[in-house]
């Protein structure tokens, strides 16, 4: 067990404790047991091997694209197809060499082998391209890398690969927004190949097989794709991609990735073991705070009125509403509060939905508002020993004040004592947290409950 899923064991064994799950004798054993060890022995050594043989393979690559390249102009054209195909064929033959073994292969040597294919698969495609001068969009190059690349993500089970064609089909999918012909040359593709990805497979099936470097990458990957997919439909209904209806669908699938289904066991682990929450979270605190900027309420509220009349925009809608329930039913009640932010431009526009400016007007206001009780209830929550995130709260309460001083007329003195008045409640906001977060960490390892 690694150190933050040792941690998170001792933080609940307390809470077990109160309630009865485990006796004072099993708390003790487990303490002993998943103690965190601060030496760093927790961290498998293969992960290191792993990392050296990803890096010797780049380097090795590297060197022979450099000693290759400086004799270039040299090399007839044979000759330059040779040096092209050559590299990639070797790294084929030790590819298929530690697939037809009996025994395990260690893990780095996959790693190694599937980053020299796909190193030499990608200078395969460019060299042959200036070998017979073939014109073409860098998105195109792209997309054939990664799909010649994917297999070795399943044949090798290389994280590296994975990672790779993550990026690539995220990059690849926002390069493409608004120049497709059709649906399978643009980021309408993007849900095909990230459902490619095995490792997207496995984190469904079991979340705590995948690493959490591959979480992050995958919820990285989701929400870039998803979010040129939802351009590509918008601006095939014929709606201006710049205008308020794409960030505030955007928005909606931000929310859509914080209440996706969890399993019992996955709700109260840390936030950095769910990325498509921490991810989804960020963007709509964003959108949030965005609207509680005077000058962006009637681009907001304009593009919830679009919105009502796309397609696209009304499914999505549907769809997070749906998943919404889900969450109720799994009382996710700080997910529900947070994701409840997306639906202030829809209700400014509720109140006044025949005078747009009104609306406009009114959205800064109810933003504000809004969030600053959610950030006084992060607050209250945590003094009530409730599950909460004091710190972001009293963020969000301070970038609330600072965002009102920006909109004002006041005096340029009177912001700047203001924003030094904020600044230094924050910092001694953050040290008594920090001095009471800690006496509770004691007691924890104590044994004693929390106040």
């Amino acid at each position: 067990m690694n150190f933050p899923a040792n941690r998170w064991l001792l933080e609940r064994l307390v809470e077990w404790q109160r309630e009865g799950l485990i006796s004072d004798s099993s708390a003790k054993v487990l303490r002993e047991r998943y103690a965190p060890d601060a030496s760093g022995r927790d961290v498998p050594n293969g992960i290191a091997s792993m990392v050296l043989g990803v890096l010797g393979a780049l380097l090795i690559g590297s060197g022979l694209i450099a000693i290759i390249g400086y004799n270039w102009d040299e090399f007839s054209r044979p000759v330059r197809l040779l040096f092209a195909f050559a590299p990639l064929l070797l790294a084929q033959a030790y590819c298929a060499s530690l697939l037809i073994r009996r025994n395990p292969v260690a893990g780095w040597k996959r790693e190694a082998a599937a980053i020299l294919q796909t190193a030499g698969a990608g200078a395969c495609i460019i060299l042959v391209s200036q070998i017979y001068h073939l014109s073409g969009k860098w998105t195109d190059f792209l997309l054939c890398w990664l799909l010649v690349s994917l297999p070795l993500a399943w044949t090798h089970r290389s994280k590296a690969v994975a990672f790779f064609c993550l990026t690539a089909t995220s990059v690849w999918s926002v390069g493409r927004v608004g120049e497709a012909e059709e649906w399978y040359s643009g980021p309408l593709l993007y849900p095909l190949l990230f459902l490619g990805i095995p490792q997207l497979w496995e984190s469904l099936r079991s979340p705590l097989t995948v690493s959490l470097f591959l979480r992050w990458a995958i919820a990285s990957s989701a929400m870039f794709g998803f979010g040129s997919a939802i351009a590509e439909l918008l601006k095939n209904e014929g709606s201006d991609i710049r205008g308020g209806v794409l960030y505030l669908s955007w928005t909606f699938l931000a929310a859509g990735f914080c209440l996706i289904p969890l399993r019992k066991e996955e709700v109260n682990v840390p936030i950095v073991f769910k990325p498509q929450v921490a991810l989804g979270g960020l963007w709509i605190l964003v959108f949030g705070l965005a609207a509680s900027v005077r000058t962006n309420g009637s681009f907001m509220v304009q593009g919830v009125r679009e919105a009502f009349s796309m397609i696209a925009a009304r499914v999505l809608f549907i769809m997070v509403g749906g998943l919404a329930l889900v969450a109720y039913r799994q009382k996710r009640w700080g997910i529900l509060i947070l994701t409840s932010v997306v639906l202030l431009p829809v209700v400014a526009y509720g109140v006044t939905p025949e005078n747009a400016r009104v609306a406009g007007d009114l959205l800064p206001i109810i933003s504000t508002v809004y969030l600053g009780l959610v950030g006084l209830g992060l607050i209250l929550l945590d003094f009530a020993g409730k599950p909460a995130a004091p710190r972001i709260g009293a963020a969000l309460i301070s970038i609330l004040i600072l965002i009102r001083m920006a909109d004002s007329k006041l005096s340029l003195l009177t912001k700047g004592l203001v924003f030094i008045a904020v600044g230094v409640a924050f910092l001694v906001f953050n040290h008594f947290i920090n001095r009471r977060h800690t006496g509770v960490h004691k007691r924890v390892s104590d044994g004693e409950g929390l106040l």
